[in-house]
């Protein structure tokens, strides 16, 4: 059996009370846990952007007050539910109507759409080796990386999705 899970980063809002997830005896997490994972590294993420002391202010300037203070209360408990989630979706919806968007999401990427024809690619540095070695890095401004085995400076490569 595994051990839990501890409370790391300055923030341990995103675990329950005790600071510790247990599961049910198989050492991994239960379903309501991993129902409930994305709501915690929401509350992590919205935590660490709270200590500024602007996020109260911009949340009654934009009508969310009560909703945050319902988050506070449910995270200072230790309570991961669907009412928490559901006021973190309140709160990312007045955030955002207000221009700022992605609060407790992160910012949102988008993709080509596959069905519209062609592949899409990136381009990135590889390994002159690939055969032996399937190293890989993005593209920059500057020179090639090298091997560290064998010195050689890596290949430019347009790598498909």
């Amino acid at each position: 059996m595994t051990a839990p899970k501890q409370a790391t980063g300055a923030c341990s809002a995103d675990l329950p009370e005790s600071g510790v997830i247990v599961s049910a005896g198989s050492g991994r997490p239960t379903y309501g846990e991993r129902k409930m994972e994305p709501v915690a590294h929401r509350v992590g993420r919205l935590c660490s952007q709270a200590t500024a002391g602007q996020l109260r202010e911009y949340a009654q300037r934009f009508g969310a007050a009560e909703v945050l203070e319902r988050i506070a209360d449910a995270v200072g408990h230790g309570r991961l539910d669907d009412q928490l989630e559901a006021d973190l979706d309140r709160l990312d919806r007045a955030f955002a109507g207000n221009g700022i968007d992605g609060l407790t999401t992160g910012s949102r990427g988008f993709e080509t759409w596959r069905g519209g024809g062609g592949h899409p690619t990136v381009t990135g540095w590889t390994c002159p080796n690939r055969q032996a070695c399937p190293r890989a890095v993005p593209v920059d401004d500057g020179d090639p990386p090298v091997c560290g085995l064998t010195g050689e400076p890596f290949v430019e490569t347009r790598i498909t999705l």
